[in-house]
């Protein structure tokens, strides 16, 4: 069973892989499938993690509701990544009789889907590991992958986001009417020599556009 959770959660620990023909390729095949399966799972999962995150954000907004929210989604994100890797690190520590920072390590790599196998947890033939303990354990790897999923997809929102902002403002400079554009130059020339001067490049501009070369 560890095995097949290993497959499909792309841990890749190493310590366990299969030693046949049929069993290899049986391998391939269950990875084929339940690789992009337990990828569906996890976007489902990480959108609803996103929505308590949304819905956490927007309570109680005021005029510095947009700063509010990224400092309330930086703190939770770093609250939830603690009890995620600190916390399951002690339990690790105390369990596996590994050192807790052999532990916190543990944590990052498994949840990093790096696994490199060095550490893999209910893995030691010397110990009795009870059943409970292992079913936590796929658990909360998949919250822990999950989650992590959530913070790449509000970081990819984000970014999408502020590329589209820019590039509807850019687009509304650009339909600007020459008109308006006059307007606001004659509104800057009132600053000073700076306003005189872009009031002439928008004259040139008005002029150009009107009569082109």
């Amino acid at each position: 069973m560890e095995f097949y959770a290993t497959v499909i959660q792309v841990r890749g620990y190493g310590n366990q892989s299969p030693v046949t023909g049929r069993g290899r390729t049986f391998c391939i095949f269950y990875a084929l499938l339940g690789i992009p399966l337990t990828g569906i799972m996890l976007l489902g999962l990480g959108e609803k993690l996103k929505f308590i995150v949304y819905s956490v954000q927007n309570r109680k907004c005021t005029k510095y509701a947009k700063t509010e929210s990224l400092i309330k989604h930086i703190v939770l994100n770093v609250f939830v990544v603690g009890l995620l890797t600190f916390l399951p690190a002690l339990v690790f520590h105390q369990i596996e009789d590994w050192t807790y920072w052999e532990s916190l390590y543990y944590c990052f790599i498994t949840l990093f889907t790096i696994g490199f196998g060095d550490f893999v947890a209910a893995s030691n033939a010397e110990q009795n590991y009870k059943a409970l303990y292992k079913v936590l354990v796929n658990i909360w790897i998949y919250i822990g992958l999950a989650w992590f999923t959530t913070i790449i997809s509000y970081i990819s929102d984000r970014y999408t986001e502020s590329i589209e902002k820019r590039e509807e403002k850019y687009k509304i400079s650009n339909d600007l009417p020459i008109a308006e554009k006059s307007l606001n130059a004659e509104e800057v020339l009132n600053a000073g020599f700076q306003g005189a001067i872009r009031l002439h490049i928008f004259r040139m501009e008005s002029d150009l556009s009107v009569n082109p070369l």
